[in-house]
């Protein structure tokens, strides 16, 4: 993934509601420190993420795949669940369930 801090959250919030396709967010900025939206614009995949104590950053996943890998990875750091429809997928599920 490729990294672009960002220092504005409207530049955030622009690309999340111009995206093609939202897969979902993980955390909460009202009862946490960080949200991390996942979306996809065209052919490309993106996690857009707000914090309060770090910086914010756009990441840019090579491929559909590498997004998901990253999406159980945050969803599990920040303590979400998957989205329903996401979690259904099995490529989604831990590997030793999948």
């Amino acid at each position: 993934m490729n990294k672009l801090e960002v220092g504005s959250w409207d530049v955030l919030d622009l690309i999340r509601d111009n995206a093609d396709k939202n897969f979902g967010q993980a955390g909460d900025l009202d009862t946490g420190d960080a949200l991390s939206c996942f979306c996809q614009v065209g052919e490309d995949f993106f996690e857009l993420y707000y914090s309060d104590l770090v910086a914010n950053y756009i990441g840019h996943f090579d491929n559909e795949p590498e997004m998901r890998d990253a999406m159980k990875e945050r969803f599990s750091e920040l303590g979400s669940q998957l989205p329903e429809e996401i979690a259904m997928d099995k490529s989604f599920l831990p590997d030793d369930e999948g």
